[in-house]
Formats: structure tokens, C-alpha cells, sequence
């Protein structure tokens, strides 16, 4: 555990087996709640110290998606399960025919899932009720995302679509075709949806129409912006570029990235494949 004023280290302990993966926290309480492929850890903020290890009911190898107490999660063998956080039992399931590889979404009372032969389902994140369900032409790798500002949900297929769908009755509104698969979550800035796909490049789309308004050769990942400018970053290299038009307006070299994280007062938080957590300035 770091502080996050300093970096320094608060506490560092030894959790699970050496052969063990662990995916993303999240802040429960005063709790920091994290799984692998087939548990769940409650670890104590303050201390670091596993308060709770309880057996997930599948094999997954993402992190959930959480909705006021339950962590839901898809696991490999098809099945979706709300894990109650307070309580450390499933609270519902459902199945589908495929494995589940990409992390469900959530928003407000729903989630969104996709499996390995490309069927979607949003269900009441609740009670686990299905609320539409549909398909695309291959399998769903990636995330969707929901935007219930929009009335819009976002499915990335491998199919090469990216589909935008009625949240309340999951009908199509548009599609994108793209001319490689799409094994990227979208990333949505203002009106903007931003699609990185591999081997192709960094893709602005109007999230009203799906029309392009412009595209980077590099496939870039954005992570946050400002009123003129989209921050992005690639494997060994910061970018700036120009939100309207796409120009790039500064490329920084940088040790090699895992991921980047806006904070608050215009920071960034730089994980890099070494290991070291560094803090930069906008």
C-alpha cells in the first residue's frame, strides 16, 4: 500500500501462492477487496492484512464489476455471479453458453456482459434478471460500456463491429465497421467515443451517428483530457494530441507503461512494467 501524497510505502504483504494472478482492486469500505482466478481477498486498508478469503463460485480471469455490495463477475465456464462483498455468498447466476473473458460493466442497476461466442446480455445487476440479450458474429473480447446519459450501449465485437444499441430495449441504433477486430474497451470523452484498435489506429467516432471524425496511425490509449487537449499513452511513450482534430501536439518518451491514471489537480499516475509507480504533473 502507497501513500498517496509521497508514494512512500505504507504496509507490503504476501498474499496467495507464487503461481497466483491478482486483478484490480477496489475500495470497499475500509477494506480493499481483490481476486484472483478463484478467490476473493477483503485486505484491511490500514494494515494490509486479509481479513477475509473466500472460493469465487467460477474460474474468471478479470476483475468484477461492482455495484453497491456485489462484485459480478464472468467466468470462463459462462457463468455470470453477483458475489455479495458484506456477506461472502453468491447472490445470483446466470448462464451462458460460452466462456467470458472480457470484465462486465455496470451502470446504475444494470450489467453488461459478453461471452466467447459473441452473445451480450444486460441483466438487472440485482437480481441477475435478463433485460435484452442479442449477438454479434464472433466473439466479445472486450468490454462494452454503458451510457445511460446517452440512452446508448457499446459493444466491441471481434467481428470488426462496434454496435451501438438502445439501453432500455437493445435495438440497433448504429454500427461501425472497423477493418480489424476489436479487442479494445471504448473510451467515451464528451460526445466522442474513442476506439483503439490494434494494428490500425486510434479511431474518433460521433457517439450520436458512429461516423468517423478522425483517426492516429498509432494505437494509442487514452486516459484523460482537457478542453483542447486528449492525453493518451502507448507502450513507451506519453502523447498530447489535439482533441478535435487528432494532431499530435507532444509525443514524451517514458520508461515502458502498464497503464496510466488521471488524479485530481491535473496529475497522472504512471505504472510502468518494472514496477515503479511515478506521479507526473499536466
Amino acid at each position: 500500500g502507497h501513500r498517496p501524497g509521497d508514494g512512500r510505502i505504507l504496509w507490503r504483504e504476501i498474499q496467495g501462492q507464487s503461481t497466483d494472478r491478482f486483478y484490480q482492486p477496489f475500495l470497499y469500505g475500509e477494506m480493499v477487496c481483490v481476486n484472483s482466478e478463484t478467490h476473493m481477498l477483503k485486505i484491511d486498508i490500514r494494515t494490509g492484512r486479509a481479513m477475509e478469503i473466500v472460493e469465487l463460485k467460477a474460474v474468471v480471469n478479470n476483475p468484477p464489476a461492482v455495484m453497491d455490495n456485489f462484485a459480478i463477475f464472468g467466468g470462463l465456464n459462462g457463468r455470470i455471479f453477483a458475489h455479495d462483498v458484506n456477506t461472502g455468498y453468491p447472490k445470483w447466476n446466470y448462464q451462458l453458453q460460452a466462456g467470458i473473458t472480457a470484465p462486465p460493466t455496470t451502470s446504475t442497476a444494470a450489467v453488461l456482459v459478453g461471452d466467447a461466442s459473441g452473445v451480450y446480455i444486460l441483466l438487472n445487476a440485482r437480481t441477475g434478471d435478463p433485460i435484452w440479450k442479442g449477438r454479434t458474429f464472433r466473439q466479445i473480447s472486450a468490454p462494452g460500456v454503458i451510457l445511460r446519459d446517452k440512452n446508448l450501449v457499446l459493444i466491441p465485437s471481434e467481428d470488426q463491429t462496434l454496435y451501438a444499441l438502445d439501453s432500455v430495449f437493445g435495438n440497433d441504433i448504429w454500427r461501425y465497421h472497423a477493418k480489424r477486430a476489436l479487442t479494445h474497451q471504448p473510451i467515451i470523452i464528451d460526445d466522442m467515443i474513442l476506439l483503439p484498435i490494434t494494428g490500425n489506429g486510434l479511431f474518433a467516432l460521433d457517439a450520436g451517428t458512429g461516423k468517423e471524425i478522425w483517426k492516429t496511425n498509432e494505437r494509442l490509449t487514452p486516459f484523460d483530457s482537457s478542453d483542447e487537449n486528449l492525453y493518451c499513452y502507448k507502450s513507451n511513450s506519453l502523447w498530447i494530441l489535439e482533441k478535435e482534430s487528432g494532431k499530435t501536439i507532444s509525443q514524451i518518451p517514458t520508461a515502458d507503461i502498464t497503464d496510466m491514471i488521471a488524479l485530481p489537480n491535473k496529475q497522472f499516475l504512471v505504472m510502468t512494467q518494472s514496477g515503479r509507480l511515478l506521479k507526473l504533473q499536466r
